[in-house]
């Protein structure tokens, strides 16, 4: 693993190297090929991209020529200001086993042109932004000669005498550092975000996430599905699952030494694109509706771009019945980061607050207990509940704030599985209209640290059990093949979304009667109820009926003549 280190101070540099020299080991060696202190320069980036190494910034920042070689080229460049996490990443990188990464994107400059005091908030820099935009809500850093000198928050951001939340690329605008006031005229005000993506390991160039897995029933093979995050728009899918299925034998030997079995299902891989950030409900609804050349289809319950797993899609006449699916219980596994707030309640926003994560496992407990049976919740603004028309997220996205009605919602059940440092992963059973993010901000307020979603899976809507889950790209393949009959064998009945309901049978002429909105004499044990109402003989699915105490069947809601 090679890599270039630049540092603010000699201290620091002779620290980071010691420490990072001592991690090697016989399978993977750290080699430094060129460490020094003061800012990236062009030389840096110029021998990361001849050797293929990754620059390590500590407390310091790339000048203009070298992050031109380092976006063009896309060179891997990493900045610290704590040596340990500098030191824990290069560890986890060497081992493969890589967490979740908090990049630090930085979304703004500005150039200190002049200075003067306020009354109110000390000095303040006269500034013009050179590039980006300055964020009034956001962490900055002070830079001198590329060289952080301090890393804080804004106090004020004003254009003239006008309050702002944010300053464009070309203005200019006045900044006052909170409790910092020794800005001097060419400095640097750095501002910027931070967002976690998912690390890949520098030996492999991607990470290569498993999201579906389907076994034949004879257990003789395996369909892997996959994707390929963090890559680039040179990445080839089909050199990658060549390399995947070459390799194939190999992961079956691991696999049979890790699971302590003796025969492994020989294993096919195939690239599933369904997960890519950013694929909506409704993209995927399309999609499976192309698939099956459906006229009509509708899905339950929208999924946030952030969270996978099941959602149920109904095609024509099952479309009738959805909104009792719907209106049914959903389960979710769910991964929140402690310590940090952000504005949407996950990882696609800003970070609003850091605080310090110190409850204990009697505090977490009894807060789970807190937060289940019937609670109140406020949905988020970034949801699709809408207002006068309008999905809430687009006027968060304005800047605007509505407010919104406090919903009662039941939590069923609310386990942990797992908490480590500040993660926490938690099973949902809940009620519908639930809103995971709003739940994870609940619990991290309680605990006093703040918390936001990270990853949601939603496993199961109603009695839809997470085993008849299949993927997009399992589809497509079925489909490419002009497999008709094994599409058709995935299709579940028409009064699936109905399945918790009684059945009651009616003969051939009560059906037809049923079928014409007739009311029929019915003697059943069921009395006040919605029933599913199906023709005896052929077992046909005709309808949904009430049944009242006079013991006759009233049609409900009928499936189509044609369509029976």
């Amino acid at each position: 693993l090679k890599v270039i280190i630049k540092s603010d101070v000699q201290g620091s540099l002779e620290a980071i190297s010691g420490a990072l020299l001592k991690l090697s080991t016989n399978e993977v060696k750290i080699n430094i090929i060129g460490l020094g202190i003061g800012g990236i320069t062009e030389t840096d980036a110029s021998l990361a991209l001849a050797s293929n190494a990754i620059i390590l910034g500590f407390n310091v920042r790339a000048d203009v020529s070298a992050k031109k070689i380092i976006e063009m080229e896309r060179l891997d460049l990493r900045y610290y200001s704590v040596i340990y996490d500098l030191i824990d990443e290069v560890k986890s990188a060497m081992t493969g086993l890589l967490s979740p990464e908090y990049k630090q994107n930085i979304i703004g400059l500005a150039e200190v042109r002049n200075t003067f005091k306020s009354p109110k908030f000390g000095l303040i820099a006269g500034c013009m932004v050179i590039n980006g935009v300055i964020k009034k809500n956001n962490p900055v850093r002070l830079l001198r000669d590329n060289i952080v000198v301090y890393e804080g928050e804004l106090e004020s951001l004003r254009r003239f005498k006008e309050d702002v939340n944010e300053i464009r690329n070309g203005m200019e605008c006045g900044i006052g550092i909170k409790n910092f006031n020794d800005i001097k005229i060419g400095d640097n005000i750095e501002v910027f975000e931070v967002k976690e993506y998912f690390l890949k390991d520098p030996r492999f160039k991607i990470i290569i996430t498993i999201s579906e897995v389907i076994v034949s029933k004879d257990l003789s093979y395996a369909q892997v599905f996959v994707s390929f995050l963090e890559t680039n728009e040179k990445l080839n899918v089909k050199k990658l699952l060549t390399l995947l299925n070459k390799a194939s034998g190999y992961i079956r030997k691991i696999l049979c030494k890790k699971l302590k079995l003796r025969i492994i299902p020989n294993i096919i891989f195939y690239h599933d694109d369904s997960l890519i950030k950013g694929i909506s409900s409704n993209n995927t609804l399309q999609q499976v509706k192309s698939i099956f050349h459906a006229k009509k289809a509708g899905y339950i319950g929208t999924l946030d771009p952030l969270a996978s797993g099941m959602l149920p899609v109904c095609f024509g006449e099952s479309t009738k019945f959805s909104c009792y699916l719907n209106n049914s219980d959903k389960k979710y596994n769910v991964v929140a980061k402690l310590g940090e707030k952000t504005s949407t309640f996950d990882s696609d926003g800003i970070i609003i607050k850091k605080r310090d994560i110190s409850f204990t496992h009697i505090e977490l407990d009894k807060t789970l207990k807190e937060l289940t049976g019937f609670i109140n919740q406020i949905p988020s603004m970034y949801s699709a509940i809408k207002h006068n028309g309008v999905p809430l997220y687009k006027y968060a996205r304005q800047g605007l704030n509505i407010p919104r009605n406090i919903r009662q919602i039941k939590i069923y059940k609310l386990t942990l599985v797992s908490q480590k440092n500040n993660l926490i992963e938690l099973n949902v059973h809940c009620s519908k209209g639930t809103y995971i993010r709003t739940l994870i901000d609940d619990l991290g307020e309680k605990l006093g640290c703040g918390a936001h979603v990270i990853s949601l899976r939603r496993t199961q809507v109603g009695l839809l059990s997470y085993s008849k889950l299949v993927t997009i790209p399992y589809l497509k393949e079925l489909s490419n093949k002009k497999n008709i009959n094994q599409l058709d064998n995935l299709l579940m009945p028409v009064d699936t979304p109905v399945c918790f309901l009684p059945k009651v049978y009616l003969s051939y002429k009560e059906s037809f009667n049923f079928k014409l909105g007739k009311k029929i004499s019915f003697k059943s044990y069921i009395k006040n109820s919605l029933v599913r109402v199906l023709e005896k003989e052929k077992k046909i699915f005709l309808g949904l009926g009430e049944i009242y105490t006079e013991e006759i069947l009233i049609p409900y809601r009928l499936i189509s003549m044609s369509n029976s």
